[in-house]
């Protein structure tokens, strides 16, 4: 009876530690009109190796790329995992086109997947391309994407419906990352990872950029989301949180992840707005009281 008594209290703790594990929000600092006070942080998927590239479909399953081991995952509204896809070519930033196919950055190209069959199609490939890392669409199917290198010159594309492979900035150091563009304003953000710094740049009918100047400053910042009020959700990679920063550029709070690193997010859900967060073991979820854009 004693031992069973033990058993039980050692299974009482472990339930509680999991609990405290997967669902905390001490981490949450953010106005109440974002987030609400009683929301938790949801561990969404562990025992991932290097989660990036976050991305909803039509449906609300969850796809996110485990890097290091060239998988892409897939979680179902249900909250049942399966790898979608394996042998990825290094697949990074992943994102769904108007047609519902999913579009991803990977080692000397861009695919896409019809996410049905599994059916794959290369939309630009070639060793100019290099490791390509995050992207944006646009109607009717443009993709701005950024093709970086750590400690070394990158370069920003922009591929047309029609596939034509356009060069906008290159040669650029400060490591170009997440990229996300405003339609309304026709202005591209960037984030410059090494710079610790968003810039944004105005874009003309014939894809010509002009640098406006820094948009906002985040430590490290990685791939990021815009919400419906213009809100800008950015992955801080090293201080492990995401930075919220409102249309101005000013910082507005942060939620801070129990993880080694935060690389980028998303928003999904049924009403859009659950934030996805990809750390760097794990992927993690907060219900917000704003919808992604």
């Amino acid at each position: 009876m004693i031992i069973l008594g033990i058993n039980r209290l050692i299974f009482l703790f472990c339930t509680i530690l999991f609990s405290v594990q997967c669902a905390y929000s001490g981490g949450i600092n953010l106005p109440a009109s974002l987030v609400d006070k009683n929301e938790r942080i949801i561990l969404v998927k562990d025992n991932i190796h290097f989660a990036e590239g976050p991305a909803v479909d039509l449906e609300q399953n969850l796809y996110f790329t485990d890097i290091e081991v060239n998988r892409i995952w897939r979680i179902s509204n249900t909250g049942d995992a399966i790898v979608f896809r394996k042998n990825s070519n290094n697949a990074n930033g992943l994102l769904f086109d108007p047609g519902g196919n999913l579009v991803a950055c990977e080692k000397d190209k861009l695919t896409s997947t019809n996410i049905t069959n599994g059916s794959v199609v290369i939309l630009t490939g070639s060793k100019k391309v290099g490791d390509a890392n995050d992207l944006c669409i646009i109607p009717p199917g443009g993709i701005f994407f950024t093709s970086p290198v750590w400690n070394g010159e990158g370069t920003v594309y922009y591929l047309s419906p029609h596939r034509t492979l356009i060069t906008l900035l290159s040669k650029i150091d400060g490591f170009p990352n997440g990229i996300e563009f405003d339609w309304k304003e026709k202005y591209l953000y960037i984030a410059m990872t090494q710079k610790n710094e968003i810039r944004r740049y105005s874009v003309d009918y014939n894809m010509n950029l002009v640098f406006t100047g820094v948009f906002s400053r985040v430590n490290t910042p990685d791939g990021f989301t815009i919400d419906e009020n213009g809100n800008f959700w950015v992955a801080s990679h090293e201080d492990s949180k995401i930075v919220v920063i409102d249309s101005s550029g000013n910082i507005t709070g942060s939620i801070k992840i129990n993880n080694k690193s935060v690389q980028n997010c998303c928003f999904g859900g049924k009403n859009g707005n659950i934030l996805y967060i990809a750390a760097r073991t794990a992927v993690y979820s907060l219900k917000t009281k704003v919808r992604g854009k």
